[in-house]
């Protein structure tokens, strides 16, 4: 049976370099790093949420063709949809929340045709 990846030293590297970062301008990036490694994801965005402000981009390593309308879009005010701003909006309790238990159905197939579909002016 193959290790998990938290048994594998990969693994460990990980979390020996986010520790070694921590309080560093780099935490955020090797956090992303770290967790695109347990899950599987190949690009992530990690933005500080605040009560009384927009979100604040902290890190991403989307390929550039993708961050610059991903970034912009989503702090303009798409995060005003997203389901984990409202987790975060409603002081869900802390927890691993996956985007298919938590957002409305359909919400992966109209954010896809929204994000794509031109809107007239």
């Amino acid at each position: 049976m193959p290790k998990s990846i938290l048994q594998q030293d990969v693994w460990h590297e990980a979390l020996a370099k986010l520790v070694d970062e921590l309080a560093t301008e780099d935490f955020y990036s090797c956090f992303a790093s770290a967790c695109e490694l347990v899950s599987g994801y190949h690009s992530t965005m990690v933005v500080w949420l605040n009560r009384s402000s927009r979100p604040i981009l902290m890190a991403h390593d989307l390929p550039e063709d993708q961050a610059q309308a991903t970034i912009d879009q989503y702090l303009a005010g798409a995060y005003l949809v997203d389901p984990f701003h409202g987790l975060f909006e409603n002081r869900s309790p802390d927890g691993l929340y996956r985007l298919k238990d938590i957002a409305p159905d359909n919400f992966l197939r109209l954010s896809t045709t929204e994000a794509t579909t031109p809107i007239p002016s």
